[in-house]
């Protein structure tokens, strides 16, 4: 039987900003904003069809992991080196999702991987986004293009500084 894949994406922003005035008066302002991406089975706009999780990983201060995101190789999800959490063999080239929760007091540092690093969520190679202590990161390209990956550019390259670290990562992708 093949593999298919969905996912559910909401996010969800509501708060208010309140201001006492000199005379006492009480001004508020609300702001809300709801945000949903229905991703079907498939290859096309709206679409994925490879998805994984893993949760409770940690890295030890000062050190890092580059996490292959085109075939998974060197990483075990539950089902072997290489596989994804089903026993079946990825390759990704399209990133839709990506979602790094920091549930730590270190210092996430995300990019930079020494070789085949995964530039397409960067500006240049090199680049690299800092999650705080208790951080988390998102990322969404829902539409066909995604965030590509390749052979040559599939590291992700994730470094904890300041403490040893434990963090969930969450992908979603199209084998394009």
């Amino acid at each position: 039987m093949a593999r298919t894949a969905t996912a559910k994406i909401a996010i969800s922003v509501i708060g208010n900003l309140l201001n006492t005035l000199t005379d006492s008066n009480l001004v508020k302002v609300q702001f809300q904003n709801v945000i949903t991406h229905n991703l079907a089975n498939g290859l096309g706009d709206d679409q994925i069809d490879i998805g994984w999780e893993s949760a409770d990983r940690t890295i030890s201060d000062g050190s890092n992991e580059d996490l292959n995101l085109f075939d998974l190789s060197g990483l075990d999800l539950g089902a072997g080196s290489g596989l994804d959490p089903l026993g079946q063999s990825v390759a990704m080239t399209e990133l839709a999702l990506l979602y790094i929760n920091n549930r730590s007091a270190a210092v996430l540092t995300i990019g930079g991987a020494a070789s085949n690093e995964l530039t397409a969520i960067f500006a240049a190679a090199g680049d690299k986004i800092k999650i705080p202590a208790w951080g988390q990161l998102l990322l969404i390209a829902p539409k066909n293009a995604g965030f590509a990956v390749t052979t040559t550019t599939d590291a992700l390259r994730i470094a904890a500084s300041g403490a040893a670290a434990t963090y969930d990562i969450i992908v979603l992708g199209r084998s394009g």
